[in-house]
């Protein structure tokens, strides 16, 4: 293969492409809900939606489609670009998929739950390791990425930060909110827990584990 042809396949995506995003969607979607289920806390931009959940009736899906719908506008406000706010809304069917999902196993999988400590921290780890594997799937597919990935960019292009830093800087923010409106409406730690802490800083580190696989297993796909 010429490096034209590499070139022209790294950029453009294919149906495998579409394929790998979806199946990235469910599974982040099923990674969440284990998450929840483990009572040890959410992954932290969930934490917040599961909070804003619990607190107004809404189900978990539609909480999470007003949120993320908000995150698509605040990135349009930060591009005001024409081909930048194209490349945004493409982020809005996915986040419906990703919306049904959560509604779909959080009522398929409502008998899930674990009695010790022990079984609640494998859930735990079970669902970190699924919602990263979704993101390295997300970042190899390249076809779109769902609005908290979408906002975390943009967040670094408006300030110049470093993109790590900004994921901090949204993750922490996800918390700290999570946790003031948890104490405050729910009278309790809901949806925050060490189990939130850790997924905040384990994610990196597996994501960062998984992408050489990918680039053995996708040669074509987008990691780079």
């Amino acid at each position: 293969m010429d490096k034209e042809t590499v070139a022209r396949v790294k950029t453009k995506p294919t149906l495998a492409d579409f394929a790998e995003m979806t199946l990235a969607v469910f599974i982040m979607a099923l990674g969440v809900i284990i998450t929840v289920r483990s009572l040890q806390g959410v992954s932290p931009v969930s934490s917040l939606i599961y909070v804003l959940s619990e607190s107004t009736g809404l189900t978990l899906g539609t909480m999470t489609f007003i949120i993320y719908f908000m995150f698509v506008l605040v990135q349009c406000a930060v591009y005001r670009d024409r081909g930048m706010t194209v490349r945004v809304f493409s982020q809005l069917p996915y986040t419906v998929l990703y919306s049904i999902c959560m509604d779909v196993l959080d009522y398929a999988l409502v008998s899930l739950h674990a009695e010790t400590l022990l079984g609640q921290w494998g859930l735990v780890l079970i669902g970190c390791m699924l919602t990263s594997l979704a993101i390295a799937m997300e970042a190899d597919a390249n076809v779109s990425m769902l609005p908290d990935d979408g906002l975390m960019l943009a967040v670094h292009r408006a300030t110049r930060v470093p993109l790590g830093r900004s994921i901090i800087i949204v993750n922490v923010f996800s918390v700290a909110m999570a946790f003031a409106l948890s104490l405050g409406i729910l009278g309790g730690f809901v949806g925050v827990g060490l189990g939130t802490i850790f997924m905040m800083f384990a994610q990196g580190y597996i994501v960062k584990a998984l992408t050489p696989a990918f680039k053995r297993v996708r040669r074509n796909g987008h990691l780079d």
